[in-house]
């Protein structure tokens, strides 16, 4: 059949015409009669048997919008819907002025550019791998993230030839550590495996001419089990609903509910945040579209996954668990566990738990394969307040990034009379102390270095001036009487003076009272300096305890002349000591500076006592605490 006469195509069907856009060979879907049609390099027709289904809009993203690409600007010629096992996406032929080709790909509200030529890889290559795998591509080393295979293929307006594919086939996805680099084998047959490179990309970037996407409405529709109505906000944009009445879960990604054999246990209680409230997180508009209770499986751990979808930044959870909020989105990246710890933008995460989640009860809309039996091997790893998390169920792992949400935001973001007060230590809960550790050990650093700083100018500027020096020998005669010292002068304003007694003791004591006197005031200062020096030789070793000098400091003293009275008493047993009495002026007192140390000390070690306090409480219930080691 020939339907195609000066580059525009007329279907046979409704005789629609329909301007060629792509070069031929191409797929064509009329948008007349949805009829889908091959039309050759020799302009022949042929029609397909792809059925008929009009394809609803995503992102108000239509055939003839236009935009802009690395500077190239493009305008939409087709599009692709796949049903895939457990997902559903979207791709957009993207024609440039210059007539190369890209595709636009949605899935799971997240976007992608791929390129339209396919690298040709070998069949080998892919035996025996499975998500979690390494593939090397053209010196590219990629990580397999999900094995999927197509289910149902639908398409809108022009594409090319070798893009169209309605057969069941299996697709690998793959992302490199980073997320940057990403990619999709398809499995056509045993000869046929093609590789398409991609990479993420914000739909803000692309200058679309569209209308921004409005609020999220919900749309009535019939359980096609119980027959009673419930409301959905997706549409075909969901993978999965649920009634609310009697737990059928049904396809919705053709715009009609269509039910399936599986059944979800419903839930009795109200949630906290119910099934359409609309709320603002970060700065970014969300609908509570899902909800699941799950639990650790062999415990009677649980806790609640709300779905949230934002017309503009896409997919996004919120768990709570005993009180505890935390925020998460999916990445693209790919961490690589390495023992106890995982990376993810250069930050380093620690492993929390392992263990393998079950749903109990469910409600809403998902935009994935949603399964009552569904089961997930989780990893979770957290750098407070922030943690990443590897979900798997064996043939998709993903990698979600969260962050701690405080309940009063939670309670404010989706205007909230009541939540969950909270309970204990959250997994990722943040200390509420303003450092951080990296904070704590620079303020240590700095209180350290002021300490030292401040000794040396101490040191450095102590005068520490000889004011007096006599030696007296202490006889029978002097012994217990007073002794009068002639007069000295201490300079330099108000400081500190040490007076200090040097004797010739030897395995004895020498006690002596020192009463330091202001001439000019009469104010007094009384000492008591003992000294006292033993040493022996016991059990074949020598010892030796005390000294025989001893010094004290006075603090505060006015400068002036003074004089000092001395008291001494000698033992018995030495006819004379010799009793050495100098007043220094000025002096640097290392047990001042130890008590400054003291002092500086008391915040960083009751911060970091409360904080390790903090912390091993919030491990307590983790099988890899390090406070248990």
């Amino acid at each position: 059949m020939l339907s195609v006469l000066q580059n525009k195509f007329t279907c046979p069907s409704c005789a629609i015409q329909t301007e060629l856009q792509l070069s031929l060979p191409v797929y064509l879907c009329c948008h007349g009669c949805g009829t889908t049609f091959h039309v050759d390099k020799d302009k022949t027709t042929s029609e397909t048997k792809l059925q008929k289904r009009k394809l609803q809009p995503v992102r108000n993203i239509v055939i003839g919008t236009t935009g802009s690409y690395q500077g190239k600007s493009f305008h939409i010629v087709g599009r692709i819907r796949s049903v895939r096992v457990g997902s559903v996406s979207n791709e957009w032929m993207m024609l440039f002025a210059d007539g190369t080709e890209m595709w636009l790909s949605e899935s799971g509200f997240s976007y992608f550019i791929y390129e339209s030529k396919a690298v040709v890889l070998p069949i080998e290559l892919i035996k025996a791998k499975k998500a979690g795998s390494t593939l090397t591509i053209e010196d590219r080393v990629y990580y397999i993230c999900d094995v999927s295979r197509q289910t149902e293929f639908r398409m809108e307006g022009q594409i090319p030839e070798n893009s169209f594919d309605d057969s069941s086939y299996f697709t690998y996805e793959l992302t490199n550590v980073k997320g940057s680099e990403l990619g999709t084998i398809c499995i056509f047959d045993k000869e046929t495996v093609e590789f398409y490179k991609s990479v993420p990309v914000e739909l803000e970037s692309l200058n679309l001419n569209i209308t921004p996407p409005g609020p999220l409405q919900a749309t009535a529709c019939e359980c096609q089990a119980c027959n009673r109505s419930f409301n959905t906000y997706l549409g075909a944009q969901a993978y999965s609903s649920i009634c609310p009445h009697c737990g059928s879960l049904h396809n919705s990604y053709n715009g009609i509910l269509e039910r399936t054999n599986d059944k979800v246990k419903v839930t009795t209680s109200a949630l906290d945040i119910p099934i359409g409230t609309k709320g603002q997180l970060n700065g970014v508009e969300y609908y509570v579209v899902g909800y699941a209770c799950k639990k650790e499986s062999g415990t009677s751990y649980h806790w609640h996954e709300y779905t949230l979808i934002s017309p503009l930044k896409g997919l996004a959870y919120l768990s709570q668990y005993d009180g505890h909020w935390i925020f998460l989105r999916e990445v693209n990246a790919f961490p690589l566990p390495a023992g106890r710890a995982a990376h993810l933008d250069s930050k380093t995460y620690d492993l929390f738990s392992k263990y393998k989640s079950k749903v109990v009860n469910a409600a809403g809309e998902f935009i994935y394969r949603f399964s009552a039996g569904e089961t997930m091997w989780v990893q979770e790893y957290i750098s407070p307040p922030e943690m990443i998390s590897r979900e798997s169920d064996g043939d998709n792992i993903v990698w979600l990034s969260g962050e701690y949400m405080q309940p009063a935001d939670i309670k404010k973001a989706f205007l909230l009379k009541n939540i969950p007060p909270r309970k204990g230590i959250g997994m990722i809960q943040p200390f509420a102390g303003k450092f951080s550790s990296e904070s704590l050990r620079r303020l240590v650093i700095f209180l350290a270095a002021l300490w030292v700083i401040s000794q040396v100018y101490f040191i450095r500027t102590a005068k520490e001036e000889l004011a007096f020096m006599h030696v007296f020998g202490i006889n029978d005669s002097l012994n217990r009487k007073e002794i009068y010292s002639n007069s000295f002068d201490l300079k330099y304003g108000t400081c500190n003076a040490e007076i200090k007694i040097s004797t010739n003791i030897d395995n004895n004591w020498m006690y002596t009272a020192v009463t330091l006197v202001n001439e000019g005031t009469g104010d007094l200062y009384d000492l008591d300096l003992e000294a006292e020096y033993y040493h022996g030789y016991e059990g074949g070793e020598s010892w030796a305890e005390g000294s025989s000098w001893v010094s004290q400091v006075v603090s505060q003293v006015p400068e002036g002349k003074y004089y000092m009275i001395i008291h001494p008493e000698k033992p018995t047993n030495m006819p004379v000591v010799n009793l050495n009495i100098s007043v220094q002026r000025d002096v640097y007192v290392f047990s001042n500076g130890f008590i400054a140390l003291l002092l500086l000390a008391i915040f960083p070690v009751f911060y970091f006592y409360r904080k390790r306090s903090f912390e091993a409480k919030r491990w307590y219930n983790s099988n890899y605490s390090p406070y248990d080691e």
